[in-house]
């Protein structure tokens, strides 16, 4: 029987702060495998406050995602930005490729954390 559920079946109406924390998990797992530095769970809470940004958070090209502004340092709460997610692949490659910016230009970043304190 392919395709039958198993087990408990999933809450489709999660609360979005319980997605908040759960993807915060993963994004610390995935820190320290890389033996990458990440910020802190407040400060992830901070950039992500609100359920509009979240819903446009995800994989999809225009979706949003928290990346490093200078990419040859690691996450701190001073080199964490929301940016679209296919201007950064855009600039990773360049920058892999050695043709272009080793940072994300102002531009493209759509909400830095230092931003967010002055919200609610």
């Amino acid at each position: 029987m392919l395709g039958r559920p198993r087990g408990r079946p999933r809450r489709v109406d999660r609360d979005w702060r319980h997605a908040r924390h759960l993807a915060y998990t993963r994004y610390r797992c995935q820190c320290r495998f890389r033996s990458e530095t990440y910020i802190s769970e407040a400060d992830w809470n901070e950039i992500w406050n609100t359920e509009d940004l979240w819903r446009e958070k995800g994989r999809h090209n225009h979706g949003l995602v928290l990346a490093a502004i200078d990419f040859e340092r690691g996450h701190d709460r001073n080199n964490v930005a929301l940016v679209r997610r296919i201007n950064l692949l855009r600039l990773r490659r360049n920058f892999q490729a050695g043709l272009g910016y080793s940072h994300i230009p102002d531009h493209f970043i759509e909400r830095r954390l230092d931003e967010t304190s002055s919200t609610t």
